[in-house]
């Protein structure tokens, strides 16, 4: 599990140093550590960051796989987090719109938008604001 950490503490240090191919490659290998421990919730929450690093390096396809696993596995476990399947949502709705899947990102996008306004008053009490209802709902308007 060390490892693990110390890969995606690495691969966060990348992509904010601007070096996304080193964080995905991070990325990558800490969530073949993840697979072998059988850590479903770390599972889902890398597979997530692995997926935004592919759509902001310009590879949305390829960040399709490991977002819909990780929405699965979050969807699929009674303990994961209500903010977690929330961010897994919104994250997937960015990797549709960016291949042009208006469709498909638009139930997303009203996914996301729903689970965080389940959240509202979580949100509000962390940081004043509920910015992923209001990223959803500006997102959708332009979607149609």
């Amino acid at each position: 599990m060390e490892q693990a950490n110390a890969l995606i503490e690495q691969a966060r240090t990348a992509r904010q140093s601007g070096d996304r191919d080193r964080a995905i490659e991070l990325q990558r290998q800490a969530v073949g550590l993840l697979r072998q421990l059988e850590d479903a919730p770390r599972l889902a929450h890398a597979l997530r960051h692995l997926g935004d690093l592919l759509v902001e390096a310009g590879e949305p396809e390829a960040a399709a796989v490991p977002l819909a696993e990780a929405l699965d596995i979050y969807r699929d476990a009674p303990a994961a987090d209500p903010l977690d399947i929330a961010n897994a949502a919104r994250a997937a709705a960015v990797q549709s719109e960016a291949i042009g899947d208006s469709r498909r990102a638009q139930h997303l996008w009203r996914e996301a938008r729903d689970r965080y306004v389940a959240l509202d008053d979580r949100l509000r009490e962390l940081t004043g604001e509920n910015a992923g209802q209001a990223e959803a709902e500006a997102r959708l308007r332009v979607l149609g």
